[in-house]
């Protein structure tokens, strides 16, 4: 998944840090516990600030696409999940109606408009019995 030498060591980086971090074990141990283990479903999480997590949630099972909220991110993210991982596109998830059973936000909240939208595009993505989990920032 981990294409450059770079991406590799800002992917290890991130993970240690994930791994030392009080607050994002306690968020990803609760995100965890809401997801449940996931077999076969399609799953989407969309990362503001937390790549890693991104990662770490890829253990629960399930079929995973990733969406960054910041072109910034995007990096990482692929270093971590690998380069189809892609980045919000003005204001829109690049995906079709009805695609996800579970959407999962990582850190990825905080301004009211933007928020607003983001959850709609949530809900547009996800399957009609589908399933939207939203971490906040404690």
């Amino acid at each position: 998944m981990i294409e450059t030498g770079e991406q590799r060591l800002a992917a290890e980086l991130r993970l240690r840090i994930l791994q030392r971090s009080m607050r994002e074990r306690m968020t990803l141990t609760e995100i965890a516990r809401l997801v449940g283990r996931q077999s076969s479903e399609c799953c989407l999480d969309v990362v503001g600030d937390l790549p890693a997590m991104s990662y770490s949630l890829r253990q629960q099972g399930g079929n995973w696409s990733s969406v960054a909220l910041d072109e910034r991110v995007l990096p990482d993210l692929q270093g971590l999940v690998g380069p189809k991982a892609q980045v919000l596109q003005q204001g829109r998830l690049p995906f079709e109606n009805n695609t996800f059973d579970l959407v999962v936000v990582l850190d990825g909240l905080g301004e009211p408009a933007s928020d607003y939208r983001l959850v709609a595009e949530c809900h547009r993505v996800l399957k009609a019995k589908g399933r939207l989990v939203i971490a906040l920032p404690l």
